[in-house]
């Protein structure tokens, strides 16, 4: 892995532990400008500000956000990061 692509592997697991926290604040530092994200039903949102108010309307307490097979292509200087995100999420009962 190069010293680029250790980086980015290394700041895609903060963000999953920002997310984890919820501290949208160091997610909107840590977000590319033209960021996009794709869920797991393959919808894809370039709006950061909806990206960080999904973060913040997440139900219930997050118990864990854990990453899986990641994979990083630096081609100059530009990058992405794909990989699969997996969390647990736990609601209270009312």
């Amino acid at each position: 892995m190069t010293p680029d692509e250790s980086l980015l592997h290394d700041t895609a697991h903060a963000i999953a532990a920002a997310i984890a926290r919820r501290d949208v604040h160091h997610l909107a530092g840590a977000l590319a400008p033209g960021f996009t994200y794709r869920s797991g039903g393959g919808q894809t949102t370039a709006d950061a500000d909806a990206f960080l108010q999904g973060i913040r309307d997440i139900p219930g307490e997050i118990v864990f956000v854990r990453l899986e097979r990641l994979a990083v292509q630096v081609a100059g200087d530009e990058a992405m990061v794909t990989g699969v995100q997996h969390w647990q999420v736990m609601e209270g009962s009312e």
